[in-house]
């Protein structure tokens, strides 16, 4: 018979007493099996003294944006366009807090858009599709709703349209992201300050009834009527353009984002603000790394805004970050072909969603491989033989068994001018990656450099005075 000894009995004993208290300790919610969940950061010691100190929460989201992305932005700025990009720049600051932010939804390792805005606006993990709704089922409060009954103003700008997963995560209450319609009513019923983006299709006459706020589709006539309490403003039938396909006419996510700002200030008191740069995750998904990099261009010049703003006040916090990665995309050859590869992409002249668009309206009787290469090589500077387009056509018998989520037309494409480029991606789909955030402005010491996204929620809510941040032993679980 084995007996213990007094240090193997302490040390058993220690570990009994060790389990006996975790197991008291409240669960995660909406935690999944097999998904890690993580938990609150250590809290400064001034947490107390920050409660209620802001009054301005901007969150500013990147879509979709894989490391690769903000790398790919920055090597184009400085080969390119002989300038550096804003955001590394903005990290380097001693005042501004940077790390990494953890994604996975409750019910997957790699997130979709709703569950991201959803813990973001809730606290709580999620399933993928869900818009506000617990894994119970259940309405959550939105974040927006949430502040506004605090007395805070509220607004959404996208280059999406409104109703997409990413600002409907702050507003609304769906159990499935597609309820777009339904997303619209809400949007309109609850009433947030300023809304800025695309999506008319589903803000006809019949879903505006009743709706007492102002409602525009001229981007310029934004600051016409900033006495209104309620503006929403929808500029185009599905998202906003790509960069490269607008017109003069066309919002962009500076300008929407300068006149939400101006029209909130002009209400005065707090507030908070989404503004998502929507579309490089739809290009992300196409594998379009030209498009891609453009908008993440555009998002980075809008932080330069942004943060001025932020810097040039008192009770400002400016959040940064995206909800997940996409595509993982990155600069894959060496010597002068890297640079010479970035250089190439920048004789593009539309998006890939231009190029397939342009084809589908073409006559099918007429579309032959020379008006293919003709579209594409114009939309893309690159010239393309017959086996290339051949290559490009996935209905092809024998084609090559590729990994299915690379093979699409748009990744075929995307394949044949890396050849070119030297970028290529991993996939068309999100990914699991932890991503980046970066908080300027104040509060901003109190997001650590490894945090969850359902951590941001409450600390925001501290900042804001609405409702205090658990400390001590309840803040070692998710709020």
């Amino acid at each position: 018979m084995n007996h213990l000894t007094r240090r193997c009995f302490l040390s058993s004993s220690a570990f009994a007493a060790g389990a006996l208290a975790l197991s008291q300790v409240k669960p995660a919610r909406a935690s999944h099996p097999g998904i890690p969940v993580g938990s609150t950061p250590g809290l400064p010691e001034s947490i107390d003294d920050q409660f209620g100190r802001v009054r301005r929460v901007i969150f500013a989201v990147s879509d979709g944006m894989s490391m690769g992305t903000m790398t790919l932005a920055d090597l184009y700025c400085k080969e390119v366009l002989a300038q550096d990009s804003y955001w590394p720049q903005l990290m380097r600051r001693p005042d501004v807090r940077s790390g990494l932010c953890t994604t996975h939804s409750a019910d997957s390792l790699v997130t979709d858009s709703a569950a991201a805005s959803t813990a973001w606006s809730s606290g709580q993990k999620t399933y993928n599709t869900s818009i506000g709704y617990s894994m119970d089922r259940e309405a959550m409060t939105p974040i927006l709703q949430r502040v506004n009954g605090a007395g805070y103003r509220t607004g959404l700008v996208t280059t999406a349209k409104v109703t997409d997963a990413t600002p409907a995560g702050f507003i609304a209450n769906v159990p499935d992201r597609t309820m777009e319609q339904e997303i619209a009513k809400q949007i309109l019923d609850r009433a947030p300050n300023v809304v800025l983006g695309g999506g008319a299709r589903y803000f006809g006459d019949h879903a505006r009834s009743g709706y007492a706020g102002r409602y525009i589709t001229n981007p310029r006539a934004i600051g016409d009527g900033r006495q209104s309490r309620s503006l929403v403003g929808i500029f185009s039938n599905d998202h906003i353009p790509y960069t490269l396909d607008r017109d003069d006419d066309d919002a962009d996510l500076l300008g929407m984002t300068r006149e939400a700002i101006e029209q909130l200030d002009y209400l005065q008191g707090g507030f908070m603000l989404q503004v998502e740069a929507a579309r490089v995750d739809h290009a992300a998904h196409n594998n379009d790394a030209i498009s891609m990099i453009l908008e993440q261009i555009e998002f980075d010049r809008t932080l330069r805004y942004l943060a001025n703003y932020a810097s040039d006040r008192d009770d400002t916090l400016l959040l940064i970050t995206t909800d997940h990665g996409n595509g993982n995309p990155g600069l894959n050859v060496y010597t002068d072909s890297a640079r010479r590869g970035l250089l190439s992409l920048a004789n593009a002249k539309r998006s890939f969603d231009w190029i397939f668009n342009e084809l589908r309206e073409r006559d099918p009787r007429l579309l032959n491989l020379g008006i293919q290469r003709e579209v594409i090589q114009f939309a893309t500077g690159v010239p393309l033989k017959n086996s290339d387009l051949a290559y490009l056509n996935p209905k092809l018998e024998g084609r090559a068994n590729l990994f299915y989520e690379a093979d699409s037309v748009s990744s075929r494409l995307s394949s044949l001018l890396a050849n070119r480029s030297g970028v290529a991606f991993s996939s068309k789909n999100h990914t699991s990656d932890m991503v980046l955030f970066s908080a300027v402005g104040v509060g901003a010491d109190l997001f650590p450099p490894v945090i969850d996204n359902t951590d941001l929620m409450p600390r925001l809510m501290h900042l804001m005075g609405v409702e205090r941040m658990a400390t001590g032993a309840d803040a070692m679980v998710h709020a």
